[in-house]
């Protein structure tokens, strides 16, 4: 197995290029780093050198020069029928569009990942009627501004305008669509790319969008998530992760969480930043329940102890099962309410832990914005402490029975759970919760 490995994936990193050319007749996932010395005597020989490579990675570094460009310019025209797979990421240099105008017409090409620029826009319209037909997975990495971005899309058919004036996808495969921007977007921008992205895609199942603007240059703003929820290319969505920059912020509402754990029962990954309008724990327990394959959950919470009350379930509620995937649920500065003092409040060592217990078994900790401020001491880790404290107790050995509520040996085990997280905060709170105050968040 590890021989057939070795055949089928090479990173350029032997210390001869002799070596490199005995084993590329048999490579078909193939690494290039700039850098190396040998990339210069591999890349002229590599399109006769490697005729079974269909998947192609190229790595470069703020020291590259325009000859690498002409190089990487050069190989891929050697490549008539084109790859399945290729990978660009040049450090501080963009890929010129007259590069992406060769890989365009690629029949073949599913997966692609490119660190793009301002020269990669093209100022002339493409000659080719279908560009990236059969394109599943698109991963852009761009140092500019989301609107920049969208003339990109544009320019390579990626994203179309028709004659409404709205955004449409014509790259109608792509299942992965994932996009890393640099600069500052407004709100509206957002707002009406969003649902582009949605309109006429209905094989999208992964969507990641995150903006890594570091400095505040607008002033702040939101944009509804109704729009986006409301798509019905949204029902095969397994991954949605929205992240814009530091003043923008997602609105958000009970009855749109509701709404996404209905129409996307596949939901693996939600991640709707730290910004977001606060939602209740009674609309997280819903799309936990019924969206059974989550396993991570990004989202303010407003936690208010009567959404905790024990009373008659809303119809929402009736009949879901514990989630037995969650295993991280970050909810940054949310709000919770709690009497009496930080370790001893009855809701912070009981009833919100039970609560996030009964709701996904598997839970250990919750993860806010006092870890990463550095901040010892917050009412989420003393939450976090008593659930690690639950699932440790019941060993990992989680059922999806749901147990029934008059069996008295499951009420003898939960009095008795109870009663040892109790004592055992307790003692915390003697140690002043020493070292094991800090624990994992997987």
């Amino acid at each position: 197995m590890r021989s057939e490995s070795l055949k089928r994936s090479l990173s350029v990193c032997a210390r001869s290029s002799e070596v490199l050319k005995l084993l590329l007749p048999t490579v078909e996932i193939l690494s290039l780093d700039l850098t190396s010395e040998f990339c210069e005597a591999i890349i002229p020989v590599l399109p006769t050198s490697a005729p079974r490579l269909n998947a192609l990675e190229i790595k470069g570094s703020p020291s590259m020069t325009n000859k690498n460009l002409s190089e990487i310019k050069s190989l891929l025209i050697s490549y008539p029928h084109g790859l399945t797979e290729l990978s660009l990421i040049c450090q501080r240099h963009d890929i010129p569009s007259t590069v992406l105008n060769i890989i365009a017409p690629w029949p073949s090409l599913r997966s692609l990942t490119l660190k793009l620029g301002l020269k990669s826009i093209p100022t002339a319209p493409l000659h080719n009627l279908q560009p990236f037909a059969a394109l599943a997975h698109l991963h852009i990495l761009f140092d500019n501004t989301l609107d920049r971005f969208i003339s990109f899309l544009r320019a390579f058919q990626i994203l179309n305008f028709n004659s409404s004036n709205n955004h449409s996808i014509t790259s109608s495969n792509l299942n992965t669509i994932q996009f890393n921007v640099g600069g500052c977007s407004s709100a509206n921008t957002w707002s009406e790319f969003l649902p582009s992205l949605l309109h006429t895609n209905t094989k999208l199942e992964h969507l990641i969008i995150n903006e890594t603007c570091n400095y505040q240059c607008l002033p702040p703003s939101s944009f509804d998530f109704r729009p986006i929820v409301m798509h019905p290319s949204l029902a095969h969505i397994s991954t949605l992760r929205l992240s814009p920059g530091r003043t923008i912020s997602i609105m958000l509402t009970d009855s749109d969480i509701l709404t996404l754990a209905r129409r996307c029962p596949h939901l693996h990954i939600l991640d709707l930043g730290l910004r977001s309008t606060p939602v209740s724990l009674y609309a997280l327990n819903v799309l936990v329940r019924r969206c059974r394959e989550l396993s991570e959950v990004t989202l303010c919470m407003d936690v208010q102890v009567d959404a905790l009350r024990d009373d008659e379930k809303p119809e929402d509620e009736i009949g879901l099962q514990p989630n037995t995937h969650l295993t991280k649920l970050e909810i940054g500065d949310s709000p919770v309410v709690y009497a009496g003092s930080l370790r001893s409040s009855p809701e912070l060592t009981m009833s919100i832990p039970q609560f996030l217990h009964a709701m996904a078994p598997r839970l250990k900790s919750v993860k806010d914005g006092a870890w990463s401020n550095g901040t010892y001491e917050s009412p989420w880790k003393v939450v976090s402490y008593a659930l690690q404290m639950m699932v440790t107790e019941e060993g990992g050995v989680i059922s999806d029975r749901k147990p029934h509520p008059l069996d008295p040996q499951i009420s003898k085990r939960r009095r008795h759970r109870h009663r040892v997280t109790g004592a055992a905060l307790e003692k915390s709170n003697e140690e002043g919760l020493s070292d094991s105050y800090s624990m994992s968040t997987s």
